[in-house]
């Protein structure tokens, strides 16, 4: 399933630059001798700079002056562990003791959480984002540890990250590819052993991100709609993540039509 997300999302980053390109030769070769004529060139011309991008699938009835759309949703996330290993420390009869939790022992993790994104639109086509990420869920396994019982209890996940992306519109809707970059931080909260002394703790694993996405944006009216996800990350094969997010067009509150 992660393969399939990244082959769709390159080929769609791959037609929304033909798309892009098609537009600007189109606009360019326009008439612009004939004042009759200019409606038509305006209309025909989806990548106008006064006409460039927000939210939404709409085209040549706005004029953007502030492209920002900002967005807060719930997503879902699978997480596989193999090769990987978590660090922590744990107090035991006052002395900090290092432990270390093998990842295969836990399996995989299933975690659900929320997002928070702003996207600045740079035209029709392509947009630069900023997003942070968290969800949690259950841990499971048996561990083993030289030194002590490892019991894992339960696991989070914090992202922050960047994106890049090129957007079609299609009607009142429009598809979005993109490329996102950033961190994590996983962890696990576990409960620790040795003899009859119990400690709970903490044990962590931070990686780097690499994740083509596809993305649908569904207008609701005015400055208001819904965006749905997937992506999966090529940096930790297996990972797949999806969403939900709730999303304000800040350029709403500042368009105007471009017949005005």
């Amino acid at each position: 399933m992660d393969a399939s997300v990244g082959r769709w999302a390159t080929a769609l980053l791959l037609v929304s630059l033909l798309q892009v390109q098609a537009a600007q030769a189109q606009c360019s070769g326009g008439d612009d001798g004939d004042a009759d004529d200019s409606d038509d060139d305006y209309d025909s011309c989806p990548f106008e700079p006064e006409a460039s991008g927000g939210y939404g699938g709409g085209r040549g009835t706005v004029v953007i002056t502030a492209p920002l759309v900002l967005s807060f949703g719930a997503l879902a996330s699978h997480v596989p562990l193999d090769d990987v290993t978590f660090g922590g420390a744990a107090t035991h009869d006052e002395n900090p003791l290092r432990y270390s939790i093998d990842g295969d022992a836990l399996g995989r993790l299933f975690l659900m959480g929320g997002s928070a994104r702003v996207d600045l639109f740079l035209g029709d086509a392509v947009y630069v984002g900023a997003e942070l990420q968290f969800a949690a869920g259950d841990a499971s396994g048996s561990p083993t540890d030289r030194v002590m019982e490892v019991e894992p209890l339960s696991a989070g996940q914090f992202g922050a990250g960047a994106a890049l992306g090129l957007r079609i519109p299609v009607g009142p809707f429009a598809l979005r590819a993109e490329i996102a970059g950033g961190g994590r931080v996983t962890w696990v909260h576990a409960r620790t052993r040795i003899g009859s002394c119990v400690a709970e703790s903490d044990a962590s694993w931070a990686a780097w991100t690499l994740a083509p996405r596809l993305l649908l944006d569904v207008p609701l009216g005015g400055p208001f709609g819904v965006t749905a996800w997937a992506g999966s990350d090529l940096l930790l094969r297996g990972s797949v993540s999806a969403g939900l997010a709730f999303a304000l067009d800040l350029s709403q509150s500042t368009q105007k039509r471009a017949d005005d």
